[in-house]
């Protein structure tokens, strides 16, 4: 029995992260029959079948409505507010005639408070730019099957809520200034409201709710001479109070059910954790995947199995290293080396924030503040940014499976290989990496060369409605353990293609070696990557060019290229320097925001054929010539462009000749941001919309 519940558990676990509906019925059937053959000769196959068809069907229902939510647009009408946060509340539709009860992110919410009840008519799909390595708001959504969002702005409020749980925010509210010191303190702690300046990992992880009741439970035990039975009953009445006085969130609901499960089966031990991750998922389905529940889930595995003491710390630390790899792509050595440690010390903080409830000490709020985000925080201080590599994870796993299963002297080894393998693979990767970022309407793309031997990017956009540099590139860059920057190729002085270069300049933790505005300057970079177009010699985008090649073909082994290009009198996007470069027998082609007129003295001049075309002026119909694409005989197109943009880009007309010239078509506003990646005669091509290609030469 003990095993069965063990299977269903982790089972259904396991299902829910199945995102297609066609593989989740078949792994659903495979496991059906793999129950049945497991318990053929027992008495429990019956119960095996019946239970494991229930949570079957749950799982595939729950994914349909999940698909329902995300395609249908939420119905005008009432909506109760069920959680805040930072930038934004979540409300749930309370129309009794509709079939879905929409869950939608509500902006302009800073006025709202818990289970207010507001109208809301209009309704916006969520989203943002997906790159690897950078947060995505609409993924994070998707994945607790929000889809929709809508604003207060010109909305109606019907009726401020009486609860207790919203008197007592706007209480709190109203007496600390949300934006002072002690108020973010009190939004964190109580309402696990992170701020700007606070590590992320902190309130994902919900350490200040551990911590808290995780001391509670240690106070019990030293104070009070009861039952551990009795000790978890109290848990279990502090957790219920402080839910419905200030929130229940998935911390807070994982703590309350495991708690419980631990009282009720206290006879039953191998039950207890099983039994909870069932109830838990269904209940809340949709936090599947969240990190306070997963890292729970794997330190508890690893005692299961695990009885020699020594090598459940190191399976432990095993375990902390690859999930916040896996979750927040870097490593902090505090959470791995004291993890308990850090969580009873975020405790004691919340026992001193809920002491600034009564004593208003300047003292204590500055030393919470500059502990946890000023000048005192130790807790980014010992972090290594950057994904971990495919390769790098699966050795992770292996290392982690193989320490469950035999520990020995060897899984220390192992450990400390994997840890060094992740410090260090950015400099094993043989890859050659051309990343085209999602960055809105505008352009940048990183070069990387196998072995981050050199990085060039070309362009570097900007936004008038965010920080591109701070939101988007530097956050890719660390998260691809990417601190230096060869060469900024700058086609040319607009906003959208140079708003982030002065950003980027200044930023403390990137240093980039050389600035690209001319086709005077060398790349410097090994492999062939030449300009095919100048700026004036005296500057930055003048008013006429000239160039001057030997050579109308560009030979793919040889760093200069000669001839001549006539003086025009054109435009500053003429202007833009063409950036042409070669790796493992592919050619690519960037054209700025060059215009058909200037495609066409290209091919006239040269011999440019390429594998990849950036398509020029974000697929507007200024570029892309037939004339142009029969000569450079592209086999994909890249076209970066802002979803739903003003301008209309990209162009039918573009599209309509990409398509006639035979090549296939990524755009970052539908795809996201594209990955091509190259060793030898093989390119595999990836967007973060999950669409995965080749070309073989």
């Amino acid at each position: 029995m003990n095993s069965l519940i063990f299977l269903f558990a982790f089972f259904f676990w396991g299902l829910l992260w199945i995102s297609d509906p066609l593989i989740r019925l078949f792994c659903a059937v495979v496991i059906l029959i793999f129950l049945v053959l497991r318990f053929r000769h027992e008495r429990l196959v019956i119960i095996a079948v019946v239970v494991w068809t229930i949570l079957s069907l749950f799982s595939i229902i729950t994914l349909e409505i999940n698909r329902s939510l995300e395609m249908n647009e939420p119905e005008p009408g009432e909506y109760l507010v069920t959680s805040i946060h930072s930038n934004y509340a979540i409300a749930r539709s309370m129309n009794p005639s509709g079939e879905l009860k929409h869950e939608v992110v509500v902006y302009e919410s800073s006025d709202l408070v818990f289970q207010d009840v507001i109208e809301l008519n209009q309704f916006d799909r969520i989203e943002s730019l997906n790159n690897p390595g950078v947060f995505s708001f609409e993924k994070r959504m998707k994945q607790k099957g929000i889809a929709y969002s809508s604003s207060m702005k010109n909305q109606k409020r019907f009726a401020d809520s009486g609860s207790l749980r919203a008197r007592i925010y706007r209480a709190l509210t109203n007496r600390f200034d949300p934006e002072s010191k002690q108020g973010k303190l009190i939004r964190l702690f109580f309402y696990g409201i992170s701020f700007k300046e606070v590590s992320e990992w902190i309130s994902r992880m919900g350490l200040p709710l551990l911590g808290l009741f995780d001391l509670i439970r240690k106070g019990l035990k030293r104070f009070l001479d009861i039952s551990f039975v009795c000790m978890d009953w109290i848990v279990l009445v502090l957790i219920v109070i402080y839910g419905e006085c200030f929130f229940w969130n998935t911390v807070l609901l994982r703590l309350f059910i495991f708690t419980l499960f631990r009282v009720l089966l206290n006879k039953h031990k191998d039950w207890r954790v099983p039994c909870s991750l069932i109830v838990f998922l269904l209940l809340s389905p949709n936090d599947y995947s969240e990190f306070s529940l997963c890292l729970p889930l794997i330190l508890w595995l690893n005692r299961k199995f695990q009885n020699n003491s020594i090598c459940a710390k190191i399976q432990e630390r095993i375990s902390l290293l690859m999930m916040q790899a896996i979750y927040f792509s870097n490593l902090n050595l505090w959470m791995i080396v004291g993890y308990r440690k850090l969580r009873s010390l975020f405790g004691f903080f919340f026992l001193l924030t809920i002491c600034l409830l009564f004593v208003e000490s300047e003292c204590l709020t500055n030393l919470l503040f500059e502990v946890l985000s000023g000048e005192w925080n130790f807790l980014n201080s010992m972090t290594f940014h950057g994904m971990v590599n495919p390769l790098i994870m699966a050795i992770f796993i292996l290392t982690w499976i193989y320490g469950v299963f035999k520990p020995d002297k060897k899984t220390p080894v192992m450990f400390a290989s994997a840890f060094l393998l992740y410090l260090f693979s950015f400099r094993l990767d043989p890859f050659f990496h051309v990343y085209q970022l999602d960055i809105g309407q505008g352009d940048c793309a990183v070069i990387i060369e196998p072995f981050q031997k050199s990085v060039v990017m070309i362009d570097a956009a900007g936004n008038r409605f965010r920080n591109n540099s701070e939101k988007i590139i530097v956050p890719f860059l660390k998260s691809h353990h990417i601190d230096t920057i060869d060469a900024l190729v700058i086609s040319h002085d607009d906003f959208d293609h140079s708003g982030s270069v002065e950003d980027l300049l200044n930023h403390q933790d990137i240093e980039i070696k050389e600035v690209i505005t001319s086709s005077d300057q060398k790349i410097p970079v090994d492999y062939p990557f030449h300009s095919l177009r100048t700026t004036s010699q005296s500057g930055v985008h003048s008013n006429a060019m000239q160039s001057s090649f030997s050579e109308t073909e560009i030979d793919e082994g040889n760093d200069k290229v000669n001839g001549q290009i006539t003086e025009l009198d054109i435009d500053i996007n003429d202007l833009s320097l063409i950036s042409y470069f070669a790796y493992d027998n592919f050619r690519f082609l960037w054209t700025g925001d060059a215009s058909s007129a200037i495609e066409r003295e290209l091919i006239h001049e040269y011999t440019v054929d390429a594998d990849v075309l950036k398509a020029g002026h974000h697929g507007s119909n200024t570029s892309s010539d037939p004339e142009f694409l029969s000569e450079v005989k592209p086999e994909l197109a890249l076209i970066s462009a802002g979803k739903n943009n003003r301008y209309g880009h990209p162009h039918i007309q573009t599209l309509e000749n990409l398509k006639e010239s035979g090549c296939d078509v990524l755009s970052t506003a539908n795809d996201g941001a594209i990955h091509l990646k190259t060793f030898r005669n093989l390119m595999i091509i990836e967007t973060d919309s999950g669409l995965i290609g080749y070309i073989w030469k």
